[in-house]
């Protein structure tokens, strides 16, 4: 085996780890506009760990929300989506959040809003 070859074969499986552990979810509301759109992709990376003014998921009693960490008190994050007037109303705790949002796209908002008709 070559070089090429070994590097190829670990490029590789580095691509499919990491296609593995992340998790990709369309945006459903427009409470991230105008960075996140009705529709858009987020991969999101559940081992990043997120630092205020990212955008991460969390959990809250069986729902899923994509906003961004505004501030950190007590060991808990504030979160905002940026098109909200105000943070979210409850704080959230460190096992609460399930991931990063270390990518995201526009591109297929309008074909999903179509597809899963969603308003703009």
């Amino acid at each position: 085996m070559t070089f090429s070859d070994l590097l190829f074969w670990i490029l590789a499986a580095a691509i499919c780890f990491m296609l593995l552990n992340f998790q990709f979810r369309y945006i459903l509301t427009g409470s991230m506009k105008p960075v996140l759109e009705i529709g858009a992709l987020a991969v999101i990376d559940p081992i990043s760990e997120p630092e205020i003014g990212d955008i991460a998921m969390y959990e809250i009693q069986g729902n899923e929300v994509i906003h961004r960490i505004i501030d950190e008190q007590g060991g808990q994050y504030i979160f905002k989506g940026d098109n909200n007037q105000i943070a979210d109303f409850n704080p959230v705790a460190k096992e609460q959040i399930q991931g990063k949002v270390i990518f995201y796209s526009n591109l297929p908002a309008p074909l999903v809003r179509k597809a899963r008709n969603l308003q703009e």
